[in-house]
């Protein structure tokens, strides 16, 4: 894995493991307008490693949710992995097994040319678009705020 000593950016590539279900109080400094009340969403790549392997690019990172709750001044924050098939798939496998942005799983010249007939397209929706989480895969999903629930 990269690190911030060879690679000026490689803290980006830290990965983020563990799913927080239960809201945490967040200190805020300054106060919060009192009409501020609502929810921001984020999506973001967060886990890097799969078994001995590693994801090639910040957009192929296993997406996780992010969600900031926002009332009666105070700020809360929980998170949980997007259990979408690539992630289902490389916790159940220990290994990559979709296609990602620029990470290819198939190690083998005959597997990567089998790939070509018979594509995995991700569903791993790591990157934010519109203030919607989207992946970068011909079929894009949309992720609605209300339905965001810290436990799958």
């Amino acid at each position: 894995m990269l690190d911030e000593t060879s690679f000026p950016y490689g803290a980006g590539f830290c990965s983020l493991t563990r799913e927080i279900a239960e809201p945490v109080s967040l200190p805020v400094r300054g106060e919060l307008p009192s009409w501020l009340e609502g929810a921001l969403l984020r999506t973001g790549p967060s886990k890097f490693e799969v078994g001995a392997r590693t994801y090639n690019h910040w957009f192929d990172g296993l997406a996780m949710l992010h969600r900031f709750a926002f009332g009666r001044g105070g700020v809360s924050y929980t998170n949980r992995f997007l259990k979408s098939k690539a992630y289902c798939a490389a916790e159940s496998t220990g290994k990559i097994s979709y296609a990602e942005f620029a990470t290819d799983p198939c190690r083998t010249l005959f597997g990567r040319v089998a790939a070509i007939f018979d594509p995995k397209l991700t569903d791993n929706c790591c990157v934010t678009s519109r203030a919607t989480p989207m992946q970068l895969s011909p079929s894009p999903r949309r992720r609605s705020p209300c339905a965001f629930s810290p436990r799958p």
